[in-house]
């Protein structure tokens, strides 16, 4: 998924991670696939077990410089934070999905329900190459 996420070229100035060893080792695949260096992945222990609400609030304290941002963690926090966001319909993010959402919201601290809008969202399984 890390090969496809560079495929797409956000561009990702930070890359967020769950403190959890299976988040932390699919944030260094990624990193590795994007040219992210290791050494700069943001640590970020409120993501394990986050609510939708919870995750909207660290994604409001985003640094404003960075505009790209890669989140990697948990469900059912993910999927009902993207939904959220971007008034989609997920059911459920499966391990490894990738949701893209463009922020429609000036600022990081503008976030809220519909203020993005979805852009690509895929998935090992999904049937892409």
């Amino acid at each position: 998924m890390g090969s496809r996420l560079a495929e797409l070229n956000p561009g990702i100035g930070l890359l967020v991670s769950s403190p959890a060893r299976r988040a932390l080792t699919t944030t260094e695949f990624i990193a590795d696939a994007i040219g992210y260096p290791k050494s700069s992945i943001r640590h970020e222990p409120g993501i394990y077990e986050a609510s939708a609400q919870e995750l909207l609030e660290l994604i409001r304290s985003f640094p404003e410089e960075s505009s790209h941002v890669a989140m990697v963690g948990h469900n059912p926090g993910f999927t009902d934070v993207g939904n959220l966001l971007s008034n989609a319909s997920i059911a459920n993010l499966p391990t490894c999905a990738v949701l893209l959402l463009e922020m429609e919201a000036p600022y990081w601290r503008d976030a809220g329900p519909a203020t993005a809008k979805l852009v690509e969202f895929d998935f090992p399984k999904s049937g892409r190459k």
